[in-house]
């Protein structure tokens, strides 16, 4: 924060953009989320139905592929839980003997099953799907993004009330169990391209603000100071 107030140019601009620095230990308390205060300002009003996961997607689980064929080298990429994080896969699976319904496509939607539960929107080519992953397929009824955005919240509810000895589980029938808020697609729309705008406005920020070296060991968030997304 020192070094923001150093460059007024930057805060000045930052300003006139509509932001603001939230500290880091916020975030991580979970006090500013913006998804989550999205889900929040849907779910609230109460205008819309709440549906399950079931209602309006398929499920697919991944398959146990063996390890054994597993390479840093040749073959056809798989995805592993750990790859969900980082969008991409450096694994292949070198067996050409494999179900092409397990070929994961770019903007499909898939979920870790083990540890944390996370989910992406696949963006690292085609690939495999593995075990204790699963692919989340909507149908008419739902747009992909949405159903995307929507379901990070719930996934993290469960994850952290899931009791464990050494890693937590998540089953098929608790993610098709997801209450989720269901507004008309055109509803859906306007939720996606304002968590899209918003998002471009964070990335904007933090580039201003990249150079800035971290003071003190405390790092800080850029969210708009518009919304009202805290817990």
């Amino acid at each position: 924060m020192k070094r923001l107030q150093k460059r007024p140019d930057l805060k000045e601009k930052m300003l006139i953009d509509g932001f603001r620095l939230i500290s880091l230990d916020k975030v991580k308390n979970n006090n500013y989320n913006l998804v989550r205060g999205i889900y929040r300002e849907v779910n609230k009003s109460g205008k819309y139905l709440m549906g399950t996961i079931s209602e309006v997607a398929q499920l697919l689980n991944g398959y146990a592929f063996k390890s054994d064929n597993f390479s840093e080298f040749d073959g056809f990429p798989i995805i592993r839980i750990r790859d969900i994080k980082t969008n991409s896969t450096e694994t292949k699976y070198n067996n050409n003997d494999y179900d092409k319904k397990y070929v994961v496509q770019n903007g499909d939607i898939i979920i870790g099953m083990d540890g944390e539960f996370n989910v992406a929107m696949w963006n690292g080519g085609e690939a495999l799907l593995n075990q204790r992953l699963c692919m989340i397929v909507p149908n008419e009824k739902i747009l992909k993004k949405y159903l995307f955005h929507v379901i990070k919240k719930p996934l993290k509810d469960i994850e952290n009330n899931t009791t464990f000895t050494t890693v937590k589980h998540i089953s098929s029938k608790q993610i098709l169990e997801i209450q989720i808020p269901l507004p008309p697609l055109t509803e859906q729309q306007k939720i996606v391209d304002e968590l899209d705008r918003i998002q471009k406005s964070i990335e904007s920020a933090n580039d201003l603000i990249k150079n800035l070296k971290i003071e003190g060991g405390t790092q800080y968030f850029v969210e708009m100071k518009n919304l009202r997304l805290c817990a």
